[in-house]
């Protein structure tokens, strides 16, 4: 009732800008197009445009949604007249780039007719709780003319003056090309089945916090920008600019967090010996992202010892007083029975049950109202785990306090929203109960709730 699937399109639409109207171009069924996706590349050239890659999920009756990275490459042939514009699938010849990603950008080297690719991302879905991802810095070309070929852009090392000649090491190349025999098996891939990333032949290792943000003062390796996705790119002439504006200098995360890079670098693509950079990156990193969480849970752990080793104080005092005088068995009073609210309380409860349900499909609602409310099978601590970042911004907002008094504040937040809840939560699981749903399938609908509402995939 409450998981929410994404909807990958992959319509076609052209604006006219003389009269301002969009118009959908149609395909029959016998025309080939591109599988549904987002987070791909879409590069514009004279002859039409040249997409590749992207994002999509595979949703399989019975089985968890799994994420997707794709790796092919289509021409969408241009005309004016739109029944006869056509998408052409190009086979992957060449050093594609490795292993396939989304949110890498394209910017046009008109000089050369040649489309430049930058960064991009690659997700690991481990499981339904852990998504792994892979940031890069490495840039690709795509010749457009004839059929397209992929080349590889690697800076160049800097000839070294004086000194003994040495035998030149050659580049480790992890992208293979493609035999015909494989080139012919991806032509005959049906479109409508999703062509699943391949493995690289050499794994990636993750980035860590020093090889992403250290300074290093070693000649022989220039600067570079770092690892991102949806960058945006430009370019003058033979010069590459990743450009930052606002957002556009692309998206970094680490941990649970994600930081919009405002930095600016630029290349000279027919030297390709080194990176400038125009403007140096003004993003804190908190390096700390990552044990936020499990430090929040220590303090509760030790908050939870305190108070209990208080308690076994508070209890051998009264055992110290009391010893010595008769025990007196002391007859424990009934318990009350439950009390039942009144019929128009439990009608009015049940219509904000059913209101609630309807509003937690609408997919209209803001971001702020998705994670600031609480949903069905969600325990406090649940609740808070997903939303605590948006509560200390709201504490933020309104108190002084820094630290662990803040995030007690977020938490108080928190707590007071969720108690606000908790009656209709109450009912809707009741709801749920009826409709044939055990404890952790509505533990599961409130868990997924809560990764929907969290997540922060710009390039899916």
């Amino acid at each position: 009732m409450y998981d929410m699937i994404a909807n990958y399109l992959n319509d076609l639409w052209l604006f006219d800008t003389q009269e301002y109207k969009w118009n959908q171009v149609m395909f029959g069924p016998n025309d080939r197009q591109p599988h549904s996706r987002s987070g791909f590349s879409f590069l514009p050239i004279a002859e039409g445009v040249i997409l590749h890659g992207g994002y999509t999920k595979t949703y399989d009756k019975g089985k968890r949604p799994v994420g997707v990275a794709l790796e092919d490459t289509w021409f969408l042939k241009m005309s004016v007249n739109p029944k006869e514009i056509k998408w052409e699938k190009r086979k992957k010849i060449g050093y594609a780039p490795t292993p396939a990603r989304s949110g890498c950008s394209m910017a046009l080297w008109t000089a050369k007719a040649q489309g430049v690719l930058f960064g991009g991302v690659s997700d690991v879905d481990k499981d339904e709780e852990q998504l792994d991802s892979v940031f890069y810095n490495d840039m690709y070309g795509y010749q457009t003319a004839g059929t397209g070929r992929w080349v590889s852009m690697n800076l160049k090392k800097k000839k070294k003056v004086g000194g003994s000649k040495k035998e030149k090491a050659k580049p480790v190349v992890t992208n293979t090309r493609r035999d015909d025999d494989e080139e012919n098996e991806d032509e005959d891939l049906s479109e409508n089945e999703t062509p699943l990333a391949t493995s690289p032949s050499v794994p990636t290792p993750e980035p860590t916090m020093q090889s992403i943000f250290a300074t290093s003062d070693d000649p022989d390796q220039p600067p570079m920008p770092f690892q991102r996705y949806n960058a945006m790119l430009a370019v003058l002439r033979n010069t590459l600019y990743i450009v930052y504006e606002f957002r556009y200098g692309g998206i970094y995360e680490y941990g649970p967090k994600e930081y919009t890079l405002d930095d600016f670098w630029s290349i000279q693509l027919d030297k390709m010996d080194t990176f400038t950079c125009l403007r140096a990156l003004d993003v804190t990193i908190d390096q700390n992202a990552e044990s936020d969480e499990e430090g929040d849970e220590e303090e509760e752990d030790d908050d939870d010892e305190d108070d209990d080793e208080n308690e076994d104080d508070k209890q051998g005092e009264e055992q110290d007083s009391d010893a010595g005088e008769e025990a007196v068995p002391v007859e424990a009073p009934p318990e009350p029975d439950p009390v039942e609210p009144p019929k128009d309380d439990k009608v009015k409860l049940r219509t904000q049950a059913n209101e609630f349900m309807g509003s937690a499909k609408d997919t209209t609602r803001s971001a702020e109202e998705q994670i600031s409310t609480p949903l069905p099978g969600e325990t406090l601590a649940m609740f808070y785990a997903r939303s605590k970042d948006y509560w200390a911004q709201t504490a933020f907002a309104n108190s002084d306090n820094k630290g662990k008094l803040l995030r007690r504040d977020g938490f108080a937040l928190a707590e007071e929203r969720y108690a606000s809840y908790k009656p209709i939560l109450e009912e809707v699981e009741r709801i749920l109960a009826e409709a044939g749903l055990d404890e952790e399938e509505i533990k599961r609908v409130g868990a997924s709730g809560g990764q929907v509402a969290t997540s922060s995939r710009n390039r899916r």
